[in-house]
């Protein structure tokens, strides 16, 4: 809201100095405000610096009025202290969840690390198992292990570490929380043509939002919700897709979920997850598609193999 506000006021200062001197004074501020506030939601504030830059090339063609250089000297305020906040916003959230992925990293190599040391125990229970010929016991504790190596399997197959830890740790979250999750990866997420800190905080995003909404669904349903990841390479394209049980969202929240960065689903929370999920993939030359019907979220990723 502070991101619209200030906004408005941009363009309110702006309107009124381009038409000063041209219009009533009155007039020009009628102008400016229908303007800003039909306008706003429209207008990406990380994109707005080029209208801010355009309209300061009016306030020169219009002359050195001395309510002129006083209303450009506030805008340009207004302008360097949003910047300076939406930027000290972005390192405090990013920060925790740097330490955050280095805790997951760290779990999830001690996790492997004691599978592979107890291997071979296991293999010497069932071997003891099959030859006091206990064949129900061996079977019953082989699929216990198999369902255990599973969910490693699933996060850590074929991946970078960064990126297995974060498959891992969401997953193990979920299931934490009897969530009904799965993954679909035809191709490894580390195979997708961004670099691994970057994808380390999209998939991240991603899997956090939907577990998050998820559990929020589950609390007040009172059913199991279910989070699906799937990746594909289909004609060019890698194609990273996820759907989860949700709450119905109101519809001017979900236009705007990764379009402003203060717009969140999530309560005492400042929303930047959904917009750097839309930075990064546009950063890759993506596309970046999202429904929300019903009770159903799905978002899909559209990133180039080849840029």
């Amino acid at each position: 809201m502070r991101n619209r506000i200030l906004y408005i006021g941009l363009c309110i200062t702006h309107i009124m100095l381009a038409t000063n001197g041209l219009l009533p004074f009155g007039v020009s501020c009628i102008i400016a405000i229908v303007v800003a506030t039909s306008t706003w939601k429209f207008v990406q504030l990380d994109k707005s610096v080029w209208i801010h830059l355009l309209i300061i090339a009016v306030y020169l063609i219009n002359g050195y009025k001395i309510v002129n250089i006083a209303l450009l000297i506030c805008g340009a305020t207004i302008l360097i202290y949003s910047t300076v906040m939406q930027r000290r916003l972005m390192i405090q959230t990013l920060n925790p969840n740097m330490d955050m992925q280095l805790k997951q990293f760290n779990e999830t190599f001690q996790m492997v690390r004691k599978e592979r040391h107890d291997y071979l125990k296991h293999v010497a229970a069932i071997q003891y198992l099959l030859e006091n010929e206990q064949f129900e016991e061996a079977k019953s504790y082989m699929a216990n292990l198999l369902d255990n190596y599973e969910v490693t399997n699933l996060s850590i197959r074929g991946e970078l570490g960064a990126i297995a830890s974060v498959l891992h740790a969401n997953y193990k979250q979920a299931r934490t929380e009897n969530i009904a999750i799965n993954y679909q990866l035809d191709v490894p997420v580390s195979q997708l043509p961004i670099e691994s800190s970057q994808l380390v905080v999209l998939v991240g995003n991603i899997l956090e939002n939907a577990v998050d909404a998820c559990s929020e669904w589950q609390r007040e349903s009172g059913e199991q919700g279910f989070v699906e990841l799937s990746l594909q390479k289909r004609c060019g394209l890698y194609l990273l897709s996820c759907r989860n049980s949700t709450l119905t969202l109101e519809k001017d929240i979900a236009d705007q979920l990764f379009l402003t960065s203060g717009i969140s689903t999530k309560a005492h929370h400042t929303g930047l997850g959904t917009t750097i999920i839309q930075e990064i993939v546009y950063k890759h030359h993506g596309f970046l598609d999202f429904t929300a019907e019903k009770n159903t979220f799905s978002i899909t990723c559209k990133i180039p193999s080849v840029v």
